[in-house]
């Protein structure tokens, strides 16, 4: 199955589809992933490094957990937040995740 790397696309679209671009790191080989789309519904993430050994992890799953983590660090912030401002947030507040063996496994670098 091939998979679009959506580099290629538009910034905007990108971001729009992707909470965690830019923020989220393999932690295999310390590489930056990527977004990768297999078909317009399904959304993960991919080590940019193709000599990796990381399968895809799904962004869904991924982007709820930072978003819970999140969530409870900042509680009455992400209350007051609305669905379309979790992205800035998210940029404003981690500098990187760090995603190791799966999504269970992250670890978070805070902004101060």
């Amino acid at each position: 199955m091939s998979h679009l790397l959506l580099g290629a696309l538009p910034h905007k679209q990108t971001t729009d589809l992707y909470l965690l671009h830019g923020l989220i790191w393999c932690g295999l080989c310390d590489c930056e992933m990527a977004v990768s789309l297999a078909t317009p519904a399904i959304r993960r993430y991919a080590c940019a490094n193709d000599k990796c050994p990381r399968r895809l992890v799904s962004a869904e799953e991924t982007e709820q957990l930072v978003w819970k983590c999140f969530a409870l660090r900042f509680e009455t912030r992400a209350r007051e937040l609305e669905r379309n401002e979790r992205r800035t947030a998210l940029h404003e507040a981690i500098t990187r995740v760090t995603i190791y063996r799966g999504v269970n496994s992250l670890d978070f670098e805070w902004r101060d």
